[in-house]
């Protein structure tokens, strides 16, 4: 019974470890996820910005050159 316990301890033990490490990895790979994600929607916000821009500038230029009759 004792080395029957002393076994099943073993596997237990095993299984925890395995599980840790997949935790650990998840874990990683979300990191990595949220970083990725982080990277597109600044790009994506920038690009924004650029566009705002030039639609605000295309709208102000001709107003602030343009001679009042």
């Amino acid at each position: 019974m004792t080395e029957f316990r002393d076994e099943v301890k073993e596997m237990l033990d095993e299984m925890r470890e395995g599980f840790s490490s997949l935790l650990a990895r998840s874990t990683e790979q979300q990191d990595q996820i949220i970083a990725t994600m982080t990277r597109q929607h600044r790009t994506t916000m920038l690009a924004l910005l650029g566009v705002f821009v030039a639609v605000v500038a295309s709208f102000l230029i001709p107003l602030l050159t343009s001679n009042p009759a």
